[in-house]
């Protein structure tokens, strides 16, 4: 799941790489960085409520999912 979504989003396909997180949150709901990076991608696109979602269940499930990952930063927070 972790490579298809990071070298979708990195190639610039944040809507395939959510797709792909999705099928992975589906498969295992207790993994950090998949909603990290989802979120990552949703801030990418516009979705700022989405993204805010994706970062505070990412948080809540490891407080210290961004430690070494680029900052999220989503507009109103």
């Amino acid at each position: 799941m972790s490579r298809r979504a990071g070298s979708t989003a990195i190639w610039g396909d944040h809507a395939s790489a959510i797709q792909a997180l999705d099928a992975g949150i589906r498969l295992d709901p207790t993994y950090a960085k998949a909603y990290w990076w989802r979120a990552a991608s949703k801030a990418t696109l516009g979705d700022a409520a989405g993204a805010q979602t994706d970062k505070a269940a990412a948080l809540k499930l490891d407080p210290k999912v961004g430690e070494g990952e680029p900052a999220i930063e989503v507009a109103g927070t």
